[in-house]
């Protein structure tokens, strides 16, 4: 990996954690994430400096006063907290802003999982789970779940599965075929018990979404339990959801 591709996939999650990423980007990330492992470990320590912040002072400090807790860490540890505490004043602010009423709806649609796959057969994979996103991306979903069923025919890898699994799921959902999204990401679950904590952390996410969208709360509710235990990305949100 080229070192400016690290430090732009550093950039962007050091973006996410400002909430300046569009969902969009988001899912990006992610997906560059589980492509880069080893980048995983930029983002856990940014989560776990994060707790330790949380848990020394309250969110309605000032960053002034955070600051002053910091002064007996070492100078790259001050640095790091101090950044931490900026972009958690910033999320708040993008999150609960003063005006802001929070309204529990599950989320109107699933972002596609648009990704250049690493495992072969690359060319048959790219391509066809292109075309499928951008059938599904101007409603032609039945023709996009054709292109995802011819694609299960190839021999793919597992985060091929997974990552076809997840488009295909999103592609029902956002049809309103919510059982048959449902079974999709049930099945993702059953099938991968090794897969990535953020995919798993996402898939547990769509679920409670699609259950919100079935009516069907107390199954919702454990998936956004699911889904903040797993302290990833969507924890956040699966927390306004459960409180």
């Amino acid at each position: 990996m080229k070192k400016n591709d690290i430090y732009n996939i550093q950039e962007r999650i050091d973006a996410y954690r400002a909430g300046t990423l569009s969902d969009k980007e988001i899912e990006q990330l992610w997906m560059e994430l589980i492509e880069y492992p080893e980048q995983m470990e930029y983002l856990i320590n940014s989560v776990n400096l994060e707790e330790l912040a949380a848990g020394i002072e309250t969110e309605q400090d000032t960053v002034q006063e955070r600051a002053t807790i910091y002064q007996f860490m070492s100078a790259a540890s001050r640095i790091a907290a101090v950044f931490l505490v900026v972009i958690g004043v910033l999320s708040m602010v993008y999150l609960f802003g003063s005006e802001y009423v929070f309204d529990p709806k599950p989320v109107s649609q699933i972002e596609l999982n648009s990704f250049r796959s690493s495992s072969i057969p690359t060319e048959v994979f790219d391509y066809e789970l292109q075309r499928a996103i951008n059938l599904a991306s101007v409603e032609q979903y039945n023709l996009a779940i054709e292109k995802l069923n011819e694609l299960e025919k190839h021999e793919l890898s597992t985060n091929q599965e997974i990552l076809l699994g997840l488009n295909k799921g999103s592609v029902l959902y956002n049809n309103e075929d919510f059982s048959g999204a449902e079974e999709i990401f049930l099945s993702i679950l059953a099938n991968h018990d090794d897969m990535h904590v953020l995919t798993e952390e996402q898939v547990h996410w769509y679920l409670a979404n699609t259950y919100m969208q079935m009516e069907q709360e107390e199954r919702a509710q454990k998936h956004f339990q699911q889904t903040y235990d797993l302290n990833g990305a969507y924890r956040r949100q699966a927390a306004r959801f459960l409180n």
